[in-house]
């Protein structure tokens, strides 16, 4: 997959007293809370007994100036209070822990090259894009959006970020692509995943988003091992609850064949360190006999040479069918030989997928395609 732009969205509910976040956020981990950790007038933390947002302040009762923790909100029924980005916020309980409704979309038109934060800005305020993802991080540097997003100024960033936030919107950065292949390359997994991540802390990013199509790794066995520690060492400096970091594999790479994958490619990858990853936004399209053209042979009958690798067959062999979102081009001019569908076809698959317990999402390559912009993403949503 090229992409200089990805953008992707999840469906989310938050308190109305609070800024809306996506439900991609997970809870943070955290110690119950006593006033012997309330140090610093104005800061925020959660109550996990109550589910309240508390606040550092002075203490009403004396007349020194010792602190004490403050209920500043009440998180309704049915909400948590989880800490995002520093902040505290009330989310429903029911989906923060879980990735509801992704709607994804890839762009490599170079046209915004020069305009990436104001496309990025378009397609997260006035699109049910909600996840935008910035193309491409390379081992050598950021390249194209990616490139021209860590070239803003901390103070356009930030501005940018608070927007996109304010509209329960995260930004990414993605990763490889069909640019770079790591493993044959012979990039160091440790090396390489503390670099990327380092770059998403350095640019307000809210995450990451790894595209990755060694072909010639994984077709020898090789890119497991590499993807493995890869992001062992991402999560270590990228912990869940704080960053999200997806995945966007070629749906093959989740066939069930040693002949073709000796030491089982994407299922390898998610019995080993799948719970570090959200998401796949799985690739169902420029696999040649395996059309995935059909609302059969997408769901629960793979044609051609990859069989097995529909939808709820991947799910059928262990991956957590939450987690798999359907990956399809915008328009013919998307793809490369085939998996097109039409917009009203997809959307009355994702029906029956959703109907079959599936509620992961759909994510589309690419938005230049996608016009009058965000047309395409509204007609295949109307199936989630």
């Amino acid at each position: 997959m090229l992409a200089i732009f990805a953008a992707c969205s999840f469906t989310f509910i938050a308190d109305a007293a609070a800024a809306a976040v996506p439900a991609i956020i997970k809870r943070a981990e955290a110690a119950a809370i006593t006033n012997s950790v309330c140090t610093s007038r104005g800061q925020y933390a959660c109550d996990i007994s109550s589910e309240d947002v508390i606040v550092c302040t002075f203490n009403p009762s004396t007349t020194d100036s010792s602190l004490i923790w403050t209920v500043a909100a009440t998180c309704s029924s049915g909400n948590s209070c989880q800490i995002i980005s520093g902040m505290p916020y009330c989310v429903e309980s029911a989906v923060a822990n879980v990735v509801s409704a992704v709607q994804c979309i890839y762009n490599d038109d170079g046209q915004y090259y020069s305009s990436t934060a104001a496309y990025a800005t378009t397609l997260g305020l006035y699109t049910n894009y909600n996840v935008i993802n910035l193309a491409f991080w390379l081992s050598s540097g950021p390249a194209d959006a990616a490139n021209t997003w860590s070239s803003l100024d901390s103070t356009t960033k930030t501005q940018i970020v608070n927007k996109l936030h304010a509209s329960g919107k995260i930004l990414l950065v993605s990763a490889f692509g069909a640019t770079e292949f790591p493993t044959t390359g012979g990039l160091d997994p440790v090396t390489t995943a503390t670099n990327l991540a380092a770059f998403v802390k350095a640019n307000q990013l809210d995450g990451c988003d790894i595209d990755y199509e060694d072909n010639t790794a994984m077709n020898g066995g090789a890119a497991e091992a590499w993807l493995i520690t890869f992001m062992q060492t991402l999560r270590a400096q990228l912990p869940s609850g704080q960053y999200v970091v997806s995945h966007a594999p070629q749906a093959p790479y989740f066939f069930v064949n040693t002949a073709q994958y000796p030491n089982g490619a994407y299922i390898t990858v998610d019995r080993s360190v799948g719970s570090l990853i959200d998401f796949y936004n799985v690739q169902f399209y420029n696999q040649g006999s395996t059309d995935y053209a059909s609302c059969e042979t997408l769901l629960t009958k793979a044609n051609g040479y990859f069989t097995g690798t529909s939808l709820f067959e991947i799910s059928a062999n262990g991956v957590p069918l939450n987690k798999l979102v359907i990956g399809k081009p915008v328009t013919t001019a998307g793809v490369a030989n085939t998996g097109y569908m039409t917009p009203a076809l997809l959307a009355e698959c994702v029906s029956q997928a959703k109907a079959m317990g599936w509620d992961a999402g759909v994510m589309g390559w690419q938005s230049t395609l996608d016009l009058p912009l965000g047309s395409w993403i509204s007609t295949v949503a109307a199936g989630l």
